[in-house]
This record gives C-alpha cells, sequence and structure tokens, in this order.
C-alpha cells in the first residue's frame, strides 16, 4: 500500500496504486501532440509510465556502464 492507497490488479495481474501528478500544463501539451502524431496512439498514462520506464532503465545502464562492468 502506497500513502494509504490500496492498490488494484488490471486485467494481467498486476498491481496498480491511483496517483495524483501534477503537470505543466505547456509539458501536458507536448505530450499530447506527441501521442496525437503516433500511428497507434496509446493512452496519455501509458506514455508517461513507458518515459519512467525508459528514463529507470537508462540510468540503470549509466550506472552498470560507469562501474566499467
Amino acid at each position: 500500500m502506497a500513502d494509504g492507497v490500496p492498490p488494484t490488479r488490471n486485467a494481467n495481474g498486476r498491481d496498480r496504486v491511483a496517483i495524483t501528478v501534477r503537470v505543466p500544463e505547456p509539458l501536458l501539451r507536448r505530450i499530447d501532440r506527441y501521442i496525437e502524431t503516433r500511428d497507434v496512439p496509446i493512452s496519455r498514462n501509458n506514455w508517461l509510465l513507458e518515459a519512467a520506464v525508459e528514463k529507470l532503465d537508462r540510468r540503470k545502464a549509466q550506472r552498470r556502464d560507469g562501474d566499467g562492468s
């Protein structure tokens, strides 16, 4: 449970927790414009999740490369 919000299970069995995110309006407009130009549009929620995963993966790779491994 994160901040007292119980997780919900979606169709694939993964736990999801609802959160509120404050995004500057100009940034939100940029995200929405990008999503609208995709050949296969996705939800804003999925785009934000993909962006977060990509950033976390990049940071993980940078740390790994920085360790000399």
